[in-house]
């Protein structure tokens, strides 16, 4: 599906879940503004509401727009593939699965490739080298997978697993069906799914995806992120411990009025979080391993700053001021600052709010390219910056447009020189597992249309060029997964590496291919 925004929350003594449930999701909108969704479980009765855009504008807490239950799960959505167009609707997650024998409802983040090596939307199957435990066999996959592509409404992966799923249960329980699909899924997910009494979470064997548990004091809720839990508590549960625990890889929790259960789908050889998690998606007030991701973001931004330092002349650093690019450049300028003591002035740009995340919409919207949407999102107020080498710090850059534009901008106010400093490494390959890089191949990322890629310095002078800007500073990779507190077979790098968790998608995107 796409690195979109999950929750789910269960409440005892028959308490509404409504409001905390839209409150979650309101806090979880950055991973997705495209659409949201929620269901909810009262008695023996599901009530789906699925909306276009952003959460405030779709869900509302006035009494009229209350639904009654203690149970749901919530969806935002931030797409990679298949919105279809003629009837959106039905690629609004959750998704409602039903036959005769089985209804349930399933929300994702992440993206799934395949199922037992056969490609989940294209006719030219890939199968790759399987080696599991599981009963299922390619010839039963391939005839399962046409069979569900007849069915579908939408044409999401999302809706082929839900449906994969329910045919597997016909034959057995819906917990074997579980345990028999989860391992013999290639890429990322963090799958929701709400059913008779129950809601389960479900994370993949490499954890690429995050998923936390949290205990209510009244119940229990899942999320994508911690901030959930920090929200929570601050509104509806001050001065009450809500205790947090990161759902492990490979691993299935299962909430229900009996209370917790943990069930392993997969031995999980090893973690391969995502890395670009870290720097962009989650919001800087939530934790990854019990640390802050804003002070790690601060850590980098502090790192960063000593090689800057070192290259400013004194005259340079005097006449040079720090802008963060909000919202993700925010801590990582702070950091910055602090190492070099150049003033950071915020408010020499100023955000329009009511624009959003321009790299999770999509190449338009509402007519305007993503590089517009940009210029309207933010300005430069040239009484702060007119003859000053301004130096921006940002989360990341991808393909490099929109960054261009922004360093003519800050030039046509009045900046002496742009110094650019990105927090991420360079992006040289594809996110097959989740993020929105498909289109265009590796030719769209500018770390690939500079010579000597391979050379970090040399990218930096290059794409300095390419920029228009006076210096380039990327993140190294070691000393960002070394403020990470990650060792590099931990995580997944393959958006700057080429090297994916899954020998299948090495073959078809790696550098190896």
């Amino acid at each position: 599906m796409a690195d979109c925004g999950i929750v789910g929350i269960f409440l005892k003594n028959r308490k509404d879940v409504y409001v905390e449930l839209v409150h979650s999701l309101h806090i979880l909108q950055h991973r997705g503004e495209d659409a949201c969704g929620i269901v909810i479980k009262n008695n023996d009765e599901f009530r789906l509401e699925r909306r276009i855009g952003l959460v405030s504008t779709g869900f509302h807490f006035t009494p009229e727009a209350l639904i009654h239950g203690d149970r749901g799960i919530g969806h935002t959505r931030y797409p990679t593939t298949n919105l279809t167009t003629e009837l959106p609707i039905h690629d609004i997650q959750p998704i409602e699965i039903s036959y005769p024998w089985i209804k349930f409802y399933i929300a994702h983040n992440g993206t799934i490739t395949s199922f037992c090596g056969l490609s989940l939307f294209q006719k030219e199957l890939y199968q790759g080298n399987i080696q599991n435990s599981s009963e299922i066999n390619v010839s039963e996959a391939y005839k399962l997978l046409e069979t569900v592509r007849k069915e579908l409404v939408g044409g999401t992966d999302t809706e082929i697993v839900g449906r994969i799923l329910a045919h597997l249960a016909h034959r057995s329980t819906f917990m074997d069906a579980i345990k028999e699909v989860m391992p013999v899924l290639t890429g990322s997910f963090a799958f929701l799914i709400q059913w008779e009494d129950k809601i389960m979470g479900l994370r993949d064997i490499y954890g690429i995806r995050p998923l936390y548990l949290g205990k209510l004091p009244d119940g229990y809720v899942m999320a994508s992120e911690t901030c959930v839990m920090n929200e929570l508590k601050k509104i509806f549960y001050k001065r009450k411990d809500i205790p947090v625990e990161e759902v492990k890889s490979g691993t299935g929790v299962i909430i229900s009025r009996k209370g917790l259960e943990n069930i392993k789908l997969a031995e999980s050889p090893k973690t391969a979080y995502c890395i670009f998690e870290f720097a962009y998606f989650s919001r800087p007030d939530s934790k990854f391993l019990g640390q802050s991701l804003s002070t790690f973001r601060q850590r980098c931004g502090e790192r960063l700053g000593l090689r800057l330092n070192s290259d400013l002349t004194l005259e340079d650093a005097k006449n040079s001021i720090i802008i963060p690019i909000p919202d993700g450049g925010i801590p990582f300028g702070v950091g910055i600052s602090r190492s070099t003591n150049i003033p950071l002035m915020s408010h020499g740009l100023i955000r329009d709010k009511y624009t959003g995340r321009t790299f999770i919409r999509g190449q338009q919207t509402q007519g305007l390219k993503r590089a517009d949407l940009v210029m309207r999102k933010i300005s430069f107020l040239d009484d702060v910056i007119r003859g000053k080498i301004v130096i921006l710090a940002d989360d990341s850059i991808v393909r490099g447009t929109t960054t261009t534009k922004v360093t003519d901008m800050a030039k046509e106010a009045g900046a002496k020189a742009v110094i650019w400093c990105f927090n991420f490494p360079p992006i040289r390959y594809i996110c097959p597992l989740g993020i929105e890089m498909f289109k265009g191949g590796r030719e769209q990322f500018i770390a690939n249309k500079v010579t000597d890629a391979v050379d970090h310095h040399k990218i930096e002078i290059n794409i300095s060029r390419e920029l228009r800007a006076k210096k380039v500073y990327y993140m190294k990779l070691n000393e960002y997964l070394e403020e990470l507190n990650l060792r590099h077979e931990q995580v997944c790098m393959g958006c700057v590496d080429g090297v994916y968790p899954f020998d299948e998608l090495n073959h078809l995107y790696g550098h190896r291919k």
